[in-house]
């Protein structure tokens, strides 16, 4: 089995090779991210790299999420994009925070309780097979299905809650909650993870009965084998990607080796890059998976970092 007494950190040389990965082949907004959380960088950079992803009705699009490459907006790049402005600090009162929250009350659609994923338009750009905008519409709403992005969108109005009628954040939250109820005991990891975020938002009573259902779904996916790990799969720190997460004691040992094995993951490039891939326009995956590897690697070294995992520079 993976394991050390004494816990792997990524060294000051090996981090310094990830910021120069991240400085020469990742994106401008990758390089904004990492300045701000790494450099001297703030927010007022990472907001004029972002505006660049914005579309004048307030959603983002333009390959943001680099699976997803039309330039039209969708609510799952506006997702991506309004989840990075939360992130870094962005205030309430943020130009482009106002227009992607409204872009996202505009799009909401209470028959369905959420929201439609991608426009028709995702069809006609570059895109993973998962991005694909279903001609039908029942698909798109399965339980599991449903709380894809949806889960998510609703986490961020709850972030930036005083831009949103409370009426509606209440109806939201609602269906959120009540739709885990009708969910198997074994989901989609994306839909454990967005379910996680919310967990914080919840009221009392909410909390607790979210946070049994969750627990006993991430006993169920998660992958305890580190010879799994360089799968795409719910490894540990998918299911506590912090030190004060609620569910770190579902798996308490495994996240130690877990960050022991991302440390020793790193390419020799100095990157981290995605376990994931396409079957659809081959020819296009190369650059996606290049611009994957930006946004990979900042997260990975966020995330060390929270974890105590990076040696002092």
């Amino acid at each position: 089995m993976w394991h050390h007494a004494v816990a792997m950190v990524l060294t000051a040389s090996a981090f310094a090779k990830a910021a120069k990965f991240v400085s020469e082949l990742g994106r401008p907004l990758e390089r904004a991210l990492l300045a701000l959380h790494f450099g001297d960088g703030d927010v007022d950079a990472l907001d004029a790299e972002l505006s660049l992803f914005q579309n004048d009705d307030g959603g983002f699009g333009r390959a943001i999420e680099p699976d997803l490459r039309c330039q039209e907006s969708s609510v799952a790049a506006t997702v991506t994009g309004l989840r990075l402005l939360s992130e870094s600090g962005a205030p309430p009162d943020s130009r482009l925070v106002r227009a992607a929250v409204e872009y996202l009350l505009e799009r909401y659609d209470p028959d369905r309780g959420g929201w439609p994923k991608v426009p028709p338009a995702a069809n006609d750009a570059p895109h993973a097979e998962w991005w694909h905008h279903p001609d039908g519409q029942a698909a798109s709403d399965a339980p599991e299905s449903w709380a894809l992005v949806n889960v998510d969108a609703i986490v961020l109005l709850h972030d930036y809650s005083m831009l949103v009628p409370a009426g509606v954040l209440e109806e939201v939250t609602e269906t959120a909650v009540r739709r885990l109820g009708s969910l198997p005991d074994e989901v989609e990891m994306h839909v454990f993870a967005a379910y996680r975020r919310l967990v914080s938002h919840l009221d009392t009573h909410r909390k607790l009965g979210v946070m049994t259902r969750l627990v006993q779904i991430a006993e169920r996916i998660v992958v305890r084998e580190p010879e799994r790990w360089s799968e795409y799969a719910a490894t540990p720190l998918w299911i506590a990607p912090s030190p004060d997460s609620p569910f770190a004691m579902v798996v308490p040992w495994e996240l130690q080796a877990n960050l022991d094995f991302e440390i020793a993951s790193q390419r020799p490039d100095g990157s981290w890059r995605p376990r994931w891939r396409w079957s659809t326009y081959p020819e296009v995956w190369p650059l996606a998976e290049q611009e994957w590897a930006g946004v990979l690697t900042v997260r990975t070294l966020v995330q060390l970092r929270e974890f105590g995992r990076i040696e002092a520079r």
